[in-house]
C-alpha cells in the first residue's frame, strides 16, 4: 500500500508526470519512514522507476524498494492512478489487473487518507 494525503499524492503524481515527460530514464523517490508502520511490519524505502519498452512490472527488490518498470505509454496509464480529484477526502485506487501490466506484477493500493499520519 502507498499511503499519504491526497494533496501529497497529487504532488507525487505531478513529479511522476514530469519524470515521464523528461529525457531521464530512471528516477528514485524515497519514502517517508519517520512514523510507525503499524499495523504492518515495515516501511519500504521508496519507489524506483525505470522507463523500458515493456508492459508495467512492479516488484519488491532485495534492498526493500518498490521497483516499477514499463514503457512510457503504459507508465502514463499507471501514473494516472496517483491523482485524486478530491484530495481532501479519503479514497483509494487500484492501478493493477489491467492490460498494461505484466503477469506476476505486485498489486498496489494507492490510498489517500485525510488523517495520515495521525
Amino acid at each position: 500500500m502507498l499511503l499519504d494525503t491526497g494533496e501529497k499524492l497529487n504532488a507525487l503524481h505531478k513529479r511522476l508526470i514530469t519524470f515521464l515527460n523528461s529525457g531521464v530514464k530512471e528516477e528514485s523517490i524515497s519514502a517517508e519512514v519517520t512514523y510507525s508502520p503499524a499495523p504492518h511490519d515495515e516501511f519500504l524505502k521508496g519507489l524506483r522507476i525505470q522507463k523500458t519498452k515493456d508492459p508495467v512490472m512492479l516488484r519488491l527488490t532485495e534492498d526493500r524498494w518498490l521497483e516499477l518498470t514499463g514503457s512510457e505509454t503504459d507508465l502514463a496509464k499507471y501514473f494516472s492512478h496517483f491523482y485524486f480529484d478530491n484530495p481532501s477526502e479519503d479514497d483509494h485506487h487500484h492501478p493493477d489487473n489491467a492490460d498494461y501490466m505484466t503477469s506476476g506484477s505486485l498489486n498496489l493500493i494507492i490510498e489517500a487518507a485525510s488523517t495520515w499520519p495521525e
